[in-house]
């Protein structure tokens, strides 16, 4: 229990510096959003493998101090590196690296009118409207410690919005990568 706490109070510090650093941090909606999150992760902790639909391994939840959130890091894979895994046949291609949308290594065509994709940053940014309506609406915080913990930290993601009536033709392909670190790394990505 103690590592669980120490875990939970190396979140708080990062949690900290992020909350006031992060993309749209002047949106009052979007900063209590971030928030709430945070206070309900930090309410519940991690879970354990008592909790219902979960396969955690203890001793990872133990661990999950040595974790650091991965921010502006500049080092990118080549587009022959992503190549690999692209979906065949997929219309449009977004691709995240550490939780971050990369427009030169996305594949973002002409698209049919009513169809949107791109960054989540970049929409809350352009329309921040819009997302209030939506975003953190539909992940359930209070049964959801790791939702709980990626809404605290979100920042940018995949954002498809597609009017109702159209038709896309083609799927969308949403590629997440993430690079080798010299310590443990996460980043918390939301589409």
């Amino acid at each position: 229990m103690a590592a669980a706490n120490q875990a939970i109070a190396k979140y708080a510090e990062s949690f900290g510096g992020f909350e006031y650093s992060a993309g749209s941090h002047e949106l009052v909606w979007l900063r209590k959003l971030r928030q709430d999150g945070f206070a309900r992760f930090s309410e519940v902790g991690f879970p354990t493998t008592r909790e219902r639909g979960l396969a955690v391994h203890q001793s990872r939840c133990d661990r999950a101090d040595s974790f650091r959130l991965v921010r502006n890091d500049h080092s990118l894979p080549s587009h022959k590196d992503i190549e690999l895994f692209r979906l065949p046949g997929a219309g449009c291609q977004l691709v995240f690296v550490n939780g971050r949308f990369v427009p030169g290594l996305s594949l973002i065509p002409k698209l049919p009118a009513g169809v949107t994709v791109s960054s989540l940053a970049a929409e809350i940014a352009r329309n921040p409207g819009a997302i209030e309506k939506h975003l953190g609406r539909y992940l359930d915080m209070q049964r959801d410690a790791f939702g709980a913990l990626n809404t605290a930290f979100l920042e940018d993601g995949a954002y498809v919005h597609i009017a109702k009536g159209v038709v896309l033709e083609s799927p969308v392909a949403v590629l997440f990568v993430s690079t080798e670190q010299d310590s443990p790394a996460v980043n918390h990505p939301r589409t």
